[in-house]
């Protein structure tokens, strides 16, 4: 993994990467809500952009979506959610991996760049939670729901720690 990392550690592909980044958080996810074909709901009740959620809430999320917003919810997590967790995963680390060798700091710091491959596989996990709860709703499977929230908390720490990474070693002198 370290070898194919370090193989596309440059500022191009760290340039594409962040413009999917953003075409994806800019353009796709606002306009996430209008799938839901004719369910007016806030993008903020989504269970993905949650730290953490109950059962109740989960389940009370998916009654207001009806079946069309959740198969919408179901589409968007496996077309959608799952590609751009990939494509963040790899772009964080190899960004990461970037500013550890322009700084010097590489050869000690270099299990960091796992941080974001740990977030991304937190993300695929909890998307594997949605979508079975999702495929097998009405029944509900509350064991299933902890486990997605409790991963999905996992992500959003990953998150911060990525992001706090990131600005130390931009805000950090080159190692003399």
């Amino acid at each position: 993994m370290r070898l194919i990392l370090e193989k596309y550690a440059t500022k191009k592909v760290i340039y594409y990467g962040f413009s999917i980044i953003l075409f994806v958080n800019f353009i796709v996810f606002p306009f996430f809500p209008k799938l839901f074909s004719g369910t007016e709901i806030p993008i903020d009740k989504i269970l993905d952009l949650q730290f953490g959620f109950t059962t109740d809430f989960a389940y009370q999320l998916f009654d207001i979506l009806g079946k069309s917003g959740q198969k919408a919810y179901l589409y968007f997590g496996v077309f959608v959610d799952i590609p751009y967790m990939i494509v963040y995963g790899f772009t964080y680390a190899i960004l990461i991996l970037f500013l550890l060798k322009k700084k010097q700091l590489y050869q000690r710091f270099s299990y960091l760049i796992f941080i974001p491959i740990f977030a991304a596989f937190f993300d695929l996990l909890e998307n594997v939670g949605i979508i079975s709860l999702l495929v097998n709703y009405p029944t509900k499977y509350p064991l299933i729901c902890t486990i997605t929230s409790f991963v999905n908390q996992l992500k959003w720490i990953s998150a911060i720690v990525i992001l706090v990474i990131i600005i130390a070693l931009l805000f950090r002198k080159k190692r003399i």
